[in-house]
């Protein structure tokens, strides 16, 4: 569990802003126990937070609110593009138009492909692909 993140959401619970969370499959709440030794859950050997102000206290804190708000979760059957509309309409509780309408067939169309697996190259397509149209 990475330091610079739990720094992340420190920082934004602190100054109060509004915060919807993506929970990964690979996310792991910490338990109650965890939340009161917040040095068990995170890996904190190499990085020393307090030296910017952020305390093991602030973290668990933190976390406690991050638990507490609006998370939104991958569509475990969806893969592609469409896992990321998923969490857009779930972002955005389904205010999005991510609906795709058929385009009409063109001569001079650009084939975009990426490993629909691989969530980063899928979410870089994407927005090329947004950026493009």
């Amino acid at each position: 569990r990475r330091p610079w993140c739990a720094g992340e959401i420190t920082i934004t619970s602190q100054t109060h802003r509004r915060l919807v969370a993506v929970q990964t499959p690979s996310f792991r709440s910490p338990s109650e126990s965890e939340l009161d030794n917040i040095g068990a859950y995170l890996d904190l050997t190499d990085t020393k937070l307090v030296q910017y102000g952020i305390t093991n206290a602030f973290i668990s804190d933190a976390f406690k609110w991050l638990l507490q708000g609006k998370m939104v979760g991958f569509t475990q059957n969806l893969i592609g593009r469409a896992l990321f509309h998923s969490l857009v309409d779930g972002i955005l509780d389904g205010a999005s138009s991510t609906k795709s309408e058929a385009s009409p067939k063109r001569d001079d169309a650009l084939v975009i492909s990426s490993d629909p697996d691989d969530n980063e190259a899928t979410a870089a397509a994407g927005i090329l692909i947004s950026k493009i149209q």
